[in-house]
């Protein structure tokens, strides 16, 4: 936050109205939804051998728990039921589900 607030330089108070105000939520929920949405995308392009929890670490989650459950409040389904779908049809190209909330 601090170098978000470096770089455009403005306050953190500044930066969280705004975020209100475009994008309804703050900053650090926003960014948490860009890094689920992220995870959701190389999942559903995930190749054989590709384990949720390097995926995660790779978008920055490093407590498991709560990735499988903020990931389950975002789009519905957990991330080892998405992995498993794509695992089913290795040669489909799958998008998300119709009931997924766009990220």
């Amino acid at each position: 936050m601090g170098d978000l607030c470096r770089a455009l330089n403005a306050r953190e108070r500044t930066l969280h109205a705004a975020f209100y105000d475009h994008l309804g939520s703050s900053p650090k929920a926003y960014f948490k939804q860009l890094r689920l949405a992220a995870a959701r995308s190389e999942l559903l392009r995930a190749q054989r051998g590709t384990r949720v929890t390097d995926v995660a670490l790779r978008w920055g989650f490093l407590h498991f728990g709560w990735f499988a459950h903020d990931y389950g409040q975002h789009f519905g389904e957990t991330p080892s039921a998405t992995l498993r779908r794509r695992q089913e049809r290795p040669g489909a190209t799958l998008r998300s589900r119709p009931s997924d909330r766009a990220a």
